[in-house]
């Protein structure tokens, strides 16, 4: 008996270091989430360079133009499908499993105030989450069965315009968990366990966006990575002989949210535009993974993951249907080097894979004061294999549709109402007439310098 409970806690043990490997579905590189807004959606997530309500979170600083009050709120519905299918060296081959993920829906609120040349800008959204979930009795079970993260992030930036060029900084605070199961091989029977973890961190942002001539945007954002030390519990349901070394107890470990940054450009007619991003997301940041258990008989791990950089390139391009309808559409390419999990940790907690994703958007404007919009977005996640002789020996292929809704609301300062566009691309909203017996001020309103271009 003695030799089963060691194999049981060295499968245990490199198992559930993988598990916290974590997975991409409908989102960019590992866990990354990059639909946050209806409208900028529907340009292939393209938003660096322009300027709407969802500038609070794409780049704070093209809100300097004395736009007034602007709030923004609505969510995304993602759902995917990953394909797994055993290469002819595995021992069970052939066999082919999918996912059962369920539905994602994470939220999002932008709200921002712009007044002459300066700024103000809260945020609040899911930038990192998702998730993945296979069959209880799949395959690679012992692999992983569910890895579930969620990280909510609240940020605020504040930002000024300096002639044709508007800066701005900020912070940001994460706050999230992570949940994980798998199954143990005991051998003659299966166990399970369930890894809860929970972390909190802080970090920093900044933004620039310039004008270069009357049409012509260039918009550039950074966020720094976030230090996550996490804490939680294990929970061990294993057969009565492995009890002894699976208790039930606390655990530990340390996750960093990557630092990213974005180049974005942008040209701006009277009734279209086209926009295009270059993304990139420092995911090498994490190399190693330790799960510290609080008690002696369970061995600690530390799992290398050697992940890479993530490289995307983002375009897209909208117009004018009549004085109230804007329509959108773009494509990207995300892990244009390849996705951040190498072949040789390519395990099914992380079938990570370069995506292609075209999207479709609509915006309307439903009152003077209120716009709608919408968007849907179907990406292919491109198959690759793992050459990793610890994991599970198979290749992944999977597709995602995500699709989402958002209301903005804008409230333009008085003095600028006359020339204002609600920003996303809609008609020209016209002056509100000062009442007869009370003439409108004579006061000037300020020089808006370059942001007299509509952006979209």
């Amino acid at each position: 008996m003695s030799a089963s409970p060691q194999r049981a806690r060295r499968v245990l043990g490199v198992c559930a270091a993988v598990a916290l490997v974590l997975p991409t579905l409908a989102h960019a590189g590992a866990f990354e989430v990059v639909e946050q807004g209806a409208e900028t959606a529907g340009v292939a997530h393209a938003g660096t360079a322009l300027t709407n309500s969802e500038s609070a979170w794409f780049n704070p600083a093209a809100l300097t133009d004395n736009g007034g009050f602007r709030l923004s709120i609505g969510a995304t519905l993602a759902q995917s499908k990953i394909t797994a299918s055993g290469l002819p060296s595995s021992p069970l081959a052939p066999w082919t499993d999918h996912s059962d993920t369920p539905l994602g829906t994470p939220p999002y609120v932008y709200l921002s105030y712009s007044r002459s040349i300066v700024a103000a800008s809260v945020s609040a959204n899911v930038p990192f989450g998702g998730g993945i979930h296979w069959p209880e009795t799949w395959t690679g079970r012992y692999d992983a069965i569910e890895s579930k993260p969620q990280y909510f992030r609240v940020g605020a930036a504040l930002a000024v315009r300096l002639g044709p060029v508007a800066i701005g900084g900020g912070f940001h605070a994460d706050l999230g968990s992570l949940r994980i199961q798998k199954a143990t091989d005991h051998i003659s029977e299966d166990g399970h366990v369930t890894i809860l973890l929970r972390s909190k961190g802080f970090g920093g942002d900044a933004y620039l966006l310039a004008h270069a001539g009357a049409h012509a945007t260039i918009g550039a954002s950074y966020k720094s990575r976030t230090q996550l030390p996490m804490d939680g519990e294990a929970d061990f349901d294993v057969p009565i002989p492995f009890e002894g070394a699976f208790p039930d107890q606390a655990v530990t470990s340390h996750w960093t949210l990557p630092d990213r940054m974005a180049l974005g450009f942008a040209w701006t007619e009277a009734n279209w535009f086209v926009t295009t991003e270059l993304g990139l997301t420092l995911w090498s940041v994490n190399q190693t993974l330790a799960l510290d258990f609080a008690e002696d008989v369970t061995d600690d791990v530390v799992q290398q993951n050697h992940w890479r950089d993530a490289l995307a390139l983002r375009a897209g391009a909208g117009g004018h249907v009549g004085d109230l309808v804007t329509l959108r559409g773009g494509l990207y390419v995300d892990g244009l080097a390849g996705a951040p999990p190498p072949p040789d940790t390519l395990s099914p907690s992380s079938p990570d894979s370069t995506r292609l994703g075209l999207t479709a958007g609509l915006g309307v404007q439903a009152h003077r004061l209120v716009k709608l919009d919408a968007y849907v977005e179907p990406i292919m996640l491109l198959p690759r294999s793992s050459t990793s002789a610890d994991a599970l020996e198979a290749s992944y292929r999977g597709w995602a549709i995500a699709g989402g809704l958002g209301v903005t609301i804008g409230v333009p300062n008085a003095k600028a109402r006359a020339n204002h566009r609600v920003r996303g691309g809609e008609a020209e909203l016209p002056p509100e007439p000062a009442p007869a017996s009370h003439p409108a001020p004579t006061e000037p309103a300020p020089d808006p310098g370059p942001w007299t271009t509509p952006h979209r």
